[in-house]
């Protein structure tokens, strides 16, 4: 039983993410949602999906954008990777709002 106990807590411990990859991955819902954003604007400017569906892809992309810009302030991460990625955010957040305006 002390041998599972032990196996478990080192196993606990190896698993344990840095604040770097934690951030990381935290942040992976943006870069997917940004070429979701993307590809449904170049749906729509091609005719090929309502403009009302481009206003809902970019309202849930918005959301995943919120939860991004939490976790990169919550974060213990490296200030250049935390600046990073909030360049990126940041640059996600224009391109929606750009498209936002010009299906509206």
């Amino acid at each position: 039983m002390t041998r599972y106990l032990l196996a478990t807590v080192l196993l606990a411990a190896c698993i344990r993410k840095t604040p770097e990859e934690q951030l990381q991955k935290d942040f992976e819902p943006v870069k997917s949602w940004s070429a979701t954003v993307q590809f449904a604007g170049e749906k729509w400017s091609a005719n090929s999906v309502p403009a009302a569906f481009v206003r809902a892809t970019i309202a849930a992309a918005e959301k995943e954008y919120d939860k991004a810009g939490k976790a990169i302030d919550d974060s213990q991460a490296q200030k250049n990777l935390r600046d990073q990625l909030r360049h990126e955010l940041d640059l996600s957040r224009a391109a929606a709002e750009r498209l936002k305006r010009k299906v509206s």
